[in-house]
């Protein structure tokens, strides 16, 4: 977009985008601490400090992006379900449950025939 043009989104808008992208990272570091991602990071430096050492948090990123689908669906789940007042056990068993129902469902029909 050049300057001259109008941005469609407002100055506040804009700012609240900003803040937020700026946070990504530094809770993607926290997540990937969380989880003791840095037990299994290939990175020696995390390994040592026992925590995310990547300034992007590509530790977690990473994790993210190789668990398979299930198990994501699975943790989104009972994080929203832990939300929701639920125990961890039941939060996970009741997360697994829908997955699985999920997972039997018949997928979309794509009416391009791809």
């Amino acid at each position: 977009m050049s300057a001259s043009e109008k941005s469609a989104f407002s100055a506040e808008q804009i700012a609240a985008f900003e803040r937020i992208q700026a946070l990504r990272p530094v809770l993607f570091r926290q997540s990937a601490d969380k989880a003791r991602l840095f037990e299994i990071c290939p990175d020696r430096a995390c390994r040592r400090a026992r925590a995310c050492c990547e300034p992007r948090g590509l530790c977690f990123q990473v994790f993210l992006a190789t668990t398979p689908d299930y198990l994501r669906r699975t943790f989104v789940y009972a994080l929203r379900y832990r939300c929701d007042g639920l125990g961890p056990e039941d939060a996970w068993r009741k997360a697994e449950a829908r997955v699985a129902v999920e997972g039997a469902m018949p997928l979309p029909v794509d009416p391009a025939g791809r």
